[in-house]
Parts: structure tokens; sequence; C-alpha cells
């Protein structure tokens, strides 16, 4: 099922079925918005929106979920074009970013459009009254909780200080696994899925968005191009908080510095002659195992089979050289 759900997915972020759903106005908002929901991406969330659907009502009226798919999608690259913009990168997917091409007004326009068009695909897709609201709620606390998390990584980056480990994972929690707990609620709210398997459907997403940033970090901090790119920006990463709680001689260097990249340099240097890199596996590791184990207590046996083989997906992934 899933390389042909993956097709389908991927058949909803075309010129013609974006035009359809979002009608044929074509101002510069509807032309940037739709152009970066084209863009490259892994098109994660709303696979996981289609998948959580299918599996609880089956795959005759996938269709009916499109909507809230395409919706989960919007709100998502809304995020990366203002996460963009706030952090001062310039690239995405290997490409000038949106307010690179298109200046930074248009940008945050773009991205207002793609957070208003998601809500009002929301709203109008082709499920009860209750269900659309329901998906709506869950889509604006996500919101409110990924601003959270931001507001507190860009007020950590305007004043570096040590940082907790627990502080950075809740700004994980608040950034990355809300957007996979919007996904796959939306999905099991239109399809039916009982109150009690979407609790632990929320400790499943939280966990496995966890899990997914921290193995983010670990790629980035190895990474070939642009080694070390968050943590030279002195971004809350968990490499950073393990060498605060460890009080390494390079981190309260680079905090007293004003700029310093060779002093960052140092401190990655320090990191990676550490147990730093082993304890962050760990932890990657305890994420993975308290999603799966949110996973095998849901009840419903088709969602606990879809969350159980992609838990396997995604380890067999990371372990790939």
């Amino acid at each position: 099922m899933n390389v042909t759900l993956h097709d389908l997915v991927n058949g909803w972020f075309t010129p013609r079925y974006l035009a359809k759903l979002s009608g044929g106005e074509n101002s510069s908002a509807d032309a940037i918005g739709r152009e970066w929901l084209l863009a490259d991406g892994k098109r994660l969330r709303p696979f996981l929106t289609a998948s959580v659907y299918a599996v609880l009502r089956g795959e005759a009226d996938l269709e009916r979920i499109a909507p809230v798919a395409v919706a989960v999608e919007c709100f998502h690259k809304a995020s990366l074009i203002h996460d963009d913009i706030e952090d001062g990168d310039t690239e995405r997917y290997g490409r000038p970013a949106v307010h690179v091409r298109y200046g930074v007004a248009q940008a945050i326009n773009a991205g207002d459009w793609l957070i208003g068009e998601g809500y009002r695909l929301l709203a109008s897709a082709p499920f009860e009254a209750a269900v659309r609201a329901e998906t709506l709620a869950v889509a604006a606390e996500g919101h409110r909780e990924l601003a959270r998390g931001q507001g507190d990584e860009l007020a950590y980056c305007e004043k570096p200080r040590i940082v907790t480990v627990d502080d950075v994972l809740r700004i994980y929690r608040q950034k990355t696994a809300s957007a996979f707990e919007v996904a796959v609620q939306c999905g099991a709210i239109a399809g039916g899925l009982p109150t009690e398997d979407r609790a632990r459907l929320s400790v499943f997403s939280r966990a496995f968005g966890i899990a997914y940033q921290i193995r983010d970090d670990q790629e980035d901090f190895t990474s070939q191009g642009q080694r070390g790119a968050d943590l030279l920006s002195l971004r809350p990463t968990l490499h950073f908080a393990e060498a605060c709680s460890r009080g390494l001689a390079e981190t309260k260097k680079v905090l007293e510095e004003a700029g310093g990249r060779e002093t960052r340099i140092r401190l990655m240097e320090a990191i990676a002659r550490s147990e730093i890199p082993e304890c962050i596996e760990t932890r990657f590791r305890a994420a993975m195992e308290e999603a799966r184990k949110a996973a095998e207590e849901v009840q419903a046996l088709p969602l606990r089979a879809f969350l159980l083989h992609l838990l396997d997906e995604k380890k067999r992934a990371s372990a790939r050289p």
C-alpha cells in the first residue's frame, strides 16, 4: 500500500490538482504559495494524514482526505517560509529560499496565504461539521505550540546561554512533534478513531516527532556540507545542551564570545571526541521505544500495524550508512 499511497499523495501536489482545490485565483500570493507547495520535500506529513485515514476507512474513498492532507502540507510549508526568514537561512532544498527569490515581504505574505488556505481546506473538507470542527481545533492548537517553540528558540538565539536537555526537548515537542500530531490526528479524526486511541496516538506522535528531530540534529552535526550549521549558529540543540550539562570548557568560551566561529568549531570537535554523540543516539532510541510502546497500546489493529511499520521503516532508514 505504501508505494501506491505515496504516489497518490504526490498526485495531490500538481498544478492542476492544487488549482482545483484552491480555485482559479492567480494573485502573487496564490502563485508563490502554490509554487512552494509544489517544491521539493518528503511530504511526510500529508502522507501520514492519508495513511492513518486509509488504514481506518480503507482506500476506496481516499479522495475525501485529500483537502485535509494538502492543508497539513500548507501549514508545514508556511512554517518553513517563516522559519527561514526568522533564522536568516538563505537556502531550502538546495535552492534559494522563498524570501531570497521574492523578498521578505512577499515571502511572509505567501506564508500567511498558505496558513489561510490550510484552514479554508479544513473548514470545507467533505466531512461532517463535527469532524471539520475537530480538525480545525487540532490544527489551531498545533499552530500555537509551534509558535511557542519557535519563540523560545528565537529568544535563546538572541541571547545565547546555558541550555538544558529538557529545554531543548520541550522546543522539539513544540516545533516538530506538534506538526506530526496535527498530521496523524487529522487523519484519525476524519477516520473516526475512538477518543481513547487518539490519546495513544498523541503519545506516539510526540515521541516520533522528537526522534525525528534528534535524527535531524545528528545528520546536521555529521553532514559533509555545512557541517554543524545549527551548532555554529548557536541554536539550541541536544549537542549543545549535552555539552552544557558536562561543562565542556569550550562551551563557556563560546558563550563568552560575541562571534568566534573558530571557538565554535573547537566546541564541535570537543563534542565529537566526547561521549555526547553516543548519548544522543541513546536518546534517539529511547524516543523510538516510547513511540513503539504507545503504538502497541493502540486498540485499532490496522492502525497499530501501520504505526509499528512506520517505526521499523524509520529505524531501517536511520541505520543506513
